[in-house]
């Protein structure tokens, strides 16, 4: 189970991964410092493969700043993670 997506990320930038076959996924945004910020829900883009993208906002709908974010994506029990700078 992987992430992948270069680095940096602008709004709009696909972040691809792969995950064991029939498995729900979801990808969670965090901040630095830890806080989670979003929770996307990837879309199936082939056999064990998800695409999402991140439209630069938290959960709350408010535009965040260029800077350095953690993905987290969780799937039956596993999780992976990928640090990414995002840029405005």
């Amino acid at each position: 189970m992987a992430i992948f997506t270069k680095s940096p990320i602008r709004v709009g930038d696909t972040i691809r991964m792969t995950i064991p076959m029939g498995g729900d996924a979801t990808v969670r945004v965090y901040n630095i410092a830890g806080r989670r910020l979003r929770t996307l829900t990837p879309m199936p883009d082939g056999l064990g493969q998800r695409i999402v993208s991140w439209d630069g906002r938290d959960d709350k709908g408010h535009f965040l700043p260029s800077g350095v974010y953690l993905f987290r994506l969780s799937s039956n029990g596993r999780v992976s993670d990928r640090k990414c700078v995002f840029i405005r």
